[in-house]
């Protein structure tokens, strides 16, 4: 098993209300704008139309970013996902917090991969833990969208990585390491949750057209694995504790130096892509139905 990289923050963070006032409004215009129901919807709207509503919402013209806008832009340009995560998970002060959001926010309608949802996700359900009341409520409302959008990215667009183990492994990375989360959306009423899968899917049909190739979301499967065992060579793999009810032993495989993801062709991934997002909405209502919805007459679509 690889060693994995833990994309939680270290500590929980002290937020202020009124700081993330401006943050939790913004989603929550995008949460009023979608009407749920009892299943996951599909966009009623197209690319085109849902962009044009969405981008006073998730990139208004003159929102306040970090100082460091263009260094963090560079890291992602440049795959230096590593300094991004640590620079991400760094911030401690609540208006630098904010300023994260904004730009995190931005670059996912800008066509952020994985990774950014990933670390924007994961910011807004530690502060929205932090804050009382309905502040903190719309933070984890907002996180638990975005958990949902990451889910939707990885249907969509692991269609496109050479090694398809490489989004199943990103898939469970985001659910396991993600389980509050999770178990929050799952625990909030009917409606709410099939209401944040619209808005999902609203958000992926959007951004559809401005992502590129997802160097994280094609990475870490079994072709990363199997160029970082060649590289290790017969030198023995350093054996690492095992997670809490496994059983067997747990090794470290290293990087492979200069490993890239491939990427098949589009002939190849634009038909499997339309089936992906079809099949999305059924897949989302499945994930977000409960037990207890099956017992109230909720179907499972």
């Amino acid at each position: 098993m690889r060693d994995r990289r833990n994309w939680r923050y270290a500590a929980a963070r002290s937020v202020s209300p009124i700081v993330l006032a401006a943050a939790t409004f913004a989603m929550g215009g995008l949460q009023a704008q979608t009407v749920g129901g009892p299943a996951v919807a599909a966009p009623s709207l197209d690319a085109a139309t849902l962009r044009a509503r969405l981008v006073n919402v998730m990139d208004p013209a003159g929102r306040a970013l970090p100082a460091d806008a263009a260094n963090l832009d560079r890291m992602v340009r440049e795959r230096e996902f590593i300094k991004l995560v640590d620079r991400l998970h760094a911030t401690r002060d609540p208006a630098g917090i904010v300023l994260d959001f904004n730009w995190e926010q931005a670059r996912v309608f800008q066509g952020a991969g994985f990774l950014v949802v990933y670390a924007y996700l994961d910011g807004l359900w530690r502060a929205g833990n932090a804050l009382p009341g309905d502040s903190g409520e719309g933070l984890k409302g907002t996180a638990a969208m975005m958990l949902l959008y990451d889910a939707s990215l990885i249907a969509v667009d692991g269609t496109r990585c050479a090694d398809p183990s490489a989004p199943e492994h990103r898939r469970d990375q985001l659910f396991a390491q993600n389980r509050p989360l999770l178990d929050y959306l799952r625990g909030l009423p009917v409606a709410a949750r099939m209401n944040y899968g619209s808005i999902a899917l609203d958000i992926e049909s959007a951004t559809a057209g401005v992502r590129q190739p997802d160097y994280v979301l094609c990475s870490g499967g079994l072709d990363e694995i199997g160029a970082g065992l060649a590289a290790q060579g017969k030198r023995p793999l350093r054996q690492m504790p095992n997670a809490p009810a496994s059983i067997g032993k747990t090794y470290a495989v290293p990087a492979a130096p200069g490993f890239v993801p491939k990427f098949v062709e589009a002939k190849i991934w634009q038909p499997k892509q339309v089936a992906a997002r079809q099949a999305l909405p059924a897949e989302l209502t499945r994930l977000l139905t409960t037990a207890v919805d099956t017992q109230q007459g909720v179907p499972a679509k």
